[in-house]
């Protein structure tokens, strides 16, 4: 289980996928508001099986090249939703959801390539790309989730642990 501290931001998760895959559904609730969306603009596509318990999808959004004061490029994700409050938090910083994705995506990829913290040898985050020439911040994701019924008869999806801290 890779463990984050969510801190006191929008996202509660305390593991890395698990905040993924909330900041996922969160988006994706967002850009089906009218409120928060309302050119119905779609920079997320997800699909969720309830047989496989499998979240796979893409994103493409808009990111703004830049260079640092040592010379290193940096691409500063954008929102495209309006009015959505999102707040950092201690393990994630960035200020946007859009960005927040792009930012755990790189975390979880980052985990993925050390064979110390990715015994299995997954690869649940694919295609993960910044482009200056298109500035855009593109990924793609296929998640293993864990599903479970509450007392109440909701239902939980939470995103299954296969990194270590």
């Amino acid at each position: 289980m890779a463990s984050i501290t969510p801190g006191t931001g929008t996202l509660k998760s305390v593991t890395l996928e698990g905040a993924f895959v909330e900041a996922l559904f969160l988006l994706s609730i967002f850009e089906g508001s009218t409120t928060n969306n309302p050119n119905g603009t779609r920079r997320l596509t997800m699909t969720f099986s309830p047989s496989t318990k499998k979240l796979t999808g893409s994103w493409t959004f808009d990111a703004v090249p830049s260079l640092d004061t040592n010379g290193n490029p940096i691409f500063t994700v954008q929102t495209h939703l309006t009015g959505v409050g999102f707040t950092p938090g201690t393990a994630v910083k960035s200020t946007n959801l859009p960005a927040a994705i792009v930012e755990l995506a790189n975390m979880i990829n980052f985990k993925e390539a050390d064979a110390a913290k990715n015994p299995g040898a997954n690869q649940k985050i694919t295609a993960l790309e910044n482009s200056g020439e298109d500035r855009s911040s593109t990924g793609a994701f296929d998640f293993d989730l864990t599903m479970t019924v509450n007392t109440d008869g909701s239902t939980k999806l939470v995103g299954s642990t296969y990194l270590l801290d």
